[in-house]
């Protein structure tokens, strides 16, 4: 699904009215440099997903956008959505599909430092706010891979100074002693023990995160489709544009 998704991004980058004309294997094997079997099963599924609509030897991509219809906190109705901006520029399949699960990745760390989140705590159900900590297995399930691909991914974006992680903590007390388990329930921000082992009371902290490359936060944008031209939305709802060569 990843891949199609690239595809429908890759063909909306080559065409302004997303319709494309004649796509061979050939024309996906030498624009996204990828081999024979993979452009073959492409266009296979190309043709069973809801991304496009394929006519012929014509296809259109389906819109991105979110067309259900919200409200604002003073009751207007709009419709919009929360986008990522990809700059527009030439992509491997493999570049394109990175990048797509780094936006995975980053997101739930941007919208937790903005209290807009994505993500639930996997203890207590709580939205997550500034500070929260976000377990890897939260990560796994947005961008649906498994821990030691998600591990890899968080140690890349780290390296390339676009995240920054703090380190996962845990702690123990003796559940005899009241004053130790007040205590350190009360440092950590728990209400119990997240496992007990014998006389011994156990609290985990997960990592921290916070984006350390502005261009990173920068990427995402709630977005209010307009009757004549498309706002960005910013937190106090003052309008501004988006910058020329990037695709929403």
């Amino acid at each position: 699904m990843k891949e199609l998704l690239a595809l429908a991004i890759w063909f909306k980058m080559q065409h302004s009215n997303s319709v494309i004309w004649n796509v061979t294997e050939y024309k996906l094997r030498k624009g996204l440099r990828i081999g024979r079997p993979k452009a073959q099963r492409l266009i296979r599924d190309m043709k069973e997903s809801s991304l496009f609509s394929v006519e012929g030897n014509k296809v259109v991509v389906s819109s991105f956008r979110d067309h259900t219809t919200k409200w604002t906190r003073k009751g207007k109705e709009y419709r919009g959505g929360m986008v990522c901006k990809f700059e527009v520029k030439e992509y491997t399949m493999k570049e394109l599909y990175n990048l797509i699960n780094e936006k995975l990745f980053v997101y739930p760390i941007c919208a937790a430092a903005h209290k807009d989140c994505c993500l639930k705590a996997s203890d207590d159900g709580k939205v997550g706010a500034r500070g929260k900590a976000i377990t890897l297995g939260q990560f796994q399930k947005a961008i649906n891979m498994c821990s030691g691909s998600a591990s890899n991914l968080k140690k890349r974006l780290i390296r390339e100074g676009k995240i920054a992680s703090t380190i996962a903590e845990k702690h123990s007390f003796d559940l005899r002693n009241e004053e130790e388990t007040r205590r350190t329930l009360a440092r950590t921000g728990k209400k119990k023990a997240d496992f007990v082992v014998g006389l011994f009371g156990f609290v985990v902290l997960a990592c921290s995160y916070t984006v350390t490359d502005r261009m990173v936060s920068d990427g995402f944008r709630h977005l209010i489709y307009g009757k004549q031209k498309e706002m960005v939305a910013q937190k106090d709802m003052n309008v501004g544009g988006i910058p020329d060569g990037f695709f929403c």
